[in-house]
């Protein structure tokens, strides 16, 4: 019903899709096929799916990730795999003690180059 109302209204759905969260995949694409005027933004990078998805990526338009992970790896393989216009910035709170205090994203951009 949520994402039905986002698109008659083109309004963007916000997708939890961290590390914590069971893959996506098909049913997510069914969703992106069903409901093209809703824009779909995966959270977290989509690290529930990962690069299974991200490949996928460009033959859904309305489908987008946004950068807010940690591990600049990670970033940095989203950006390999995905077109740059289905890429948004973001920030979420860093919470985790796993990586030193730098933007992911940042650091991701300086190594691709």
């Amino acid at each position: 019903a949520v994402i039905s109302l986002c698109h008659e209204r083109r309004l963007p759905v916000l997708i939890h899709a961290g590390s914590n969260v069971a893959p996506l995949g098909d049913h997510l694409l069914a969703l992106c096929q069903r409901y093209p005027q809703a824009p779909i933004i995966l959270a977290h990078a989509a690290v529930s799916d990962g690069e299974a998805l991200w490949r996928r990526a460009a033959d859904y338009p309305n489908l987008f990730f946004d950068l807010s992970w940690w591990d600049s790896r990670v970033v940095l393989d989203l950006l390999h795999c995905a077109s740059p216009g289905q890429l948004l910035y973001a920030s979420a709170r860093r919470t985790a003690r796993r990586s030193p205090p730098r933007s992911a994203f940042c650091a991701a951009c300086c190594t691709r180059g």
